[in-house]
């Protein structure tokens, strides 16, 4: 997912950040991270394994009533947490919050909507480890790109 970041990436919003294993992971390559959870009880996690990462702001925040600043983002992340969010309610939200040329960036989990969705997973995972083979590529997970116009 780092690689998704964009070109001169500063600032990243970590949506879902838990214990921040990946917030910590991109402070190593921007300059500040926000990072969020509901979890008070993560974020104290987050907080005492980042003690060395002074570019990590780790917040207890719901982003479903959190209010996001303008243009402030060059990318927002996050790593499963949108399954359990009302994505079309929140996507404007985070456009307005990402700069220009932004990205946001999601690795999620997928909700089977019908027996074909399930059936197209059952063949997709063997196949993809076959082809993983054959090339280098190693990630078995959908990766979703989404960038601001």
């Amino acid at each position: 997912m780092l690689e998704q970041l964009p070109n001169s990436c500063k600032t990243v919003l970590d949506i879902g950040c838990g214990t921040g294993e990946f917030s910590r992971l991109l402070a190593t390559q921007v300059e500040e991270v926000l990072a969020i959870d509901l979890s008070p009880k993560t974020i104290e996690i987050a907080k005492q394994h980042s003690v060395d990462f002074l570019n990590i702001d780790f917040q207890v925040a719901d982003v479903l009533h959190w209010v996001l600043p303008s243009e402030k983002f060059n990318a927002i992340v996050s790593i499963a947490t949108l399954h359990y969010l009302p994505v079309q309610k929140l996507l404007p939200n985070w456009k307005a919050a990402l700069k220009s040329g932004g990205r946001l960036i999601i690795l999620d989990l997928c909700k089977h909507e019908a027996l074909q969705d399930l059936l197209s997973d059952s063949i997709a995972v063997p196949l993809n480890y076959l082809l993983d083979s054959f090339t280098s590529t190693t990630s078995l997970y959908q990766l979703v790109e989404w960038r601001k116009s």
